[in-house]
């Protein structure tokens, strides 16, 4: 009867005993389970607190990005709008210069030719001259080429006595010829026509002229007197050329 007794004690305590062991077993996994649930709900609010913080920085680097990319876009459209109106500028600098060197070397082109024109129509007045004067020469005589020489300072010194002496006092002479007026003819002038020249040059300048005489076969025939800056041309070379300008 007591063994039966012992053993059914030794279960009891057994029973007792793995009861307890359940119990605190429990207790501390519930414990350790509720810490840990503890603990994961706190990284989950954590990992929740970082991926709403990592969001706002990335919808933030988004709008910079973004903001960013409009300045830049707005950069490129005014670069490319400067460099355009600078090529425009350009091109029309060009264009401008390229015209104006055109028009230098068009204008340069016309008085190189109004020059050769020039230069042209001297030589064959001089060409035009030297013929008159051969053919003057070759088809007059002596006494008929002094004829026509006499014929052209008569005319000349007509002219002279006719002019009003205002108009001829106001010519100014130059100072350093103290009264000397050069006169070129193709011949000699006589004695009395050279002091019917001067007489009537001291009367109507006002004062005492002397004629400086030099012979010039170029002009074929009659005088040419210059007072100072004004020149009474009366040859027959100058003849020649207003007839032969008249009919151009």
């Amino acid at each position: 009867m007591k063994e039966p007794f012992l053993l059914l004690q030794a279960i009891i305590l057994q029973v007792i005993f793995f009861a307890g062991l359940v119990f605190v077993l429990r207790k501390v996994l519930l414990s350790s389970s509720y810490a840990e649930t503890k603990r994961l709900q706190q990284l989950n609010e954590e990992n929740t607190q970082k991926a709403q913080e990592l969001a706002a920085k990335v919808a933030e680097a988004e709008n910079e990005y973004r903001e960013k990319m409009l300045k830049t876009d707005e950069e490129i459209r005014l670069l490319k709008a400067k460099a355009k109106k600078e090529i425009e500028d350009l091109k029309e600098a060009i264009i401008a210069k390229g015209k104006a060197e055109g028009d230098r070397i068009v204008t340069q082109a016309l008085n190189a030719r109004d020059e050769i024109r020039a230069e042209i129509e001297e030589q064959m007045n001089e060409r035009a001259i030297d013929l008159s004067r051969k053919i003057f020469r070759k088809v007059l005589g002596a006494p008929e080429q002094q004829r026509v020489h006499e014929g052209l300072i008569e005319g000349v010194l007509s002219e002279l006595e006719k002019m009003d002496k205002e108009q001829l006092q106001a010519i100014p002479l130059d100072k350093a010829s103290q009264g000397k007026v050069q006169v070129k003819t193709a011949h000699p002038l006589s004695a009395d026509q050279k002091k019917r020249l001067e007489t009537i040059l001291t009367s109507r300048l006002g004062q005492s002229i002397t004629a400086e005489e030099t012979v010039g076969q170029e002009i074929i025939a009659g005088i040419v007197i210059t007072l100072g800056s004004f020149v009474i041309d009366g040859s027959f070379a100058e003849r020649f050329n207003r007839a032969a300008a008249s009919m151009k």
